[in-house]
């Protein structure tokens, strides 16, 4: 695949974001509203997984106010995985809870808790409405 790549220790940072927006430039974005809290939920997770701080800067390179979902989020797009396709595999929340920790969300258990910002999880953005 085109990123099959990214993982490879020594690539920079440049590289990186030119591949985060070359793959933005690739995709149409389709929106999925969840009402009780308001806001949408982009239409797919990123092709990898990232770290916390590849997260953060992949939702924010989307543009139009995407982001990461906060872990109340997490918890509502819980009840709508299904329709979301969201896989069974750990996602970051934007929610931190040190300098080194954020909470990760498991669509596989239901459950949260935290993780070290320098593990990888998958992601998938969302912006208030």
């Amino acid at each position: 695949k085109l990123y099959k790549e990214f993982y490879e220790e020594n690539i920079t940072s440049t590289l990186k974001q030119y591949r985060i927006k070359k793959r933005i430039n690739e995709i149409t974005i389709k929106k999925i509203t969840i009402k009780k809290q308001e806001f949408e939920v982009y239409h797919e997770d990123c092709e990898e997984k990232l770290t916390y701080g590849e997260a953060i800067e992949y939702c924010e390179s989307l543009g139009d106010g995407w982001r990461l979902p906060t872990k109340k989020e997490l918890l509502e797009m819980e009840e709508h995985k299904d329709e979301l396709s969201l896989k069974k595999h750990l996602y970051w929340s934007s929610t931190e809870n040190s300098s080194n920790f954020a909470w990760v969300h498991s669509f596989t258990t239901g459950s949260s808790d935290y993780s070290n910002k320098f593990f990888t999880c998958r992601v998938r953005a969302v912006r208030t409405i």
